[in-house]
């Protein structure tokens, strides 16, 4: 129950910590892995203070939360980067799949859209089909119900910031 501002600067930031590895030598697949990481762990950190701290807050007081925590990333991001200089971003699908009208459609746009995809088919199906994905389902209807019923409310929380973190990484990279 939280409008997240924090999604895109959380996979910037592991994002550029790909970027900033591959530049100081890791080869590529170790600093994509290394950016996923970061990227996740960034989350989970965000996800632990939202959830420690403002599980039961106002839905107004969460949003706020995570754009004071926006622009904290962006300041820190700033810093860690040298500010806002261009940097090179490694390829990591390259290529052109084809031309409409003269616009050229890449593999990262064919592999963006199959992803999205992917990931609509496989989290449908999960919350569907699983009992976590139930107990997730009740979490986001009715939080305190499904707290005292014995879900475990912030575990599955920290889960789902730690999905998204990854996802929203992983988009990013691409």
């Amino acid at each position: 129950a939280v409008v997240n501002f924090t999604g895109a600067a959380i996979g910037a930031a592991g994002t550029f910590a790909m970027v900033m590895l591959a530049e100081a030598g890791l080869n590529l697949p170790l600093s994509v892995i290394a950016g996923l990481v970061v990227g996740t762990l960034i989350a989970l950190l965000i996800g632990a203070v939202m959830v420690r701290w403002f599980s039961g807050a106002p839905a107004q007081t969460k949003a706020a939360v995570t754009v004071a925590l926006l622009v904290g990333l962006i300041a820190l991001g700033l810093r860690v980067t040298g500010g806002q200089h261009p940097r090179p971003f490694p390829d990591l699908i390259p290529g052109q799949a084809f031309s409409v009208a003269g616009v050229y459609i890449t593999n990262a746009c064919l592999a963006s859209i199959a992803m999205a995809l992917a990931f609509t088919v496989a989290a449908t199906a999960y919350l569907q089909q699983t009992r976590t994905g139930l107990k997730l389902r009740a979490l986001a209807e009715r939080p305190m119900t499904a707290a005292l019923s014995g879900i475990p409310a912030k575990r599955l929380a920290l889960g789902v910031w730690a999905v998204a973190g990854l996802a929203t990484t992983l988009a990013l990279m691409i």
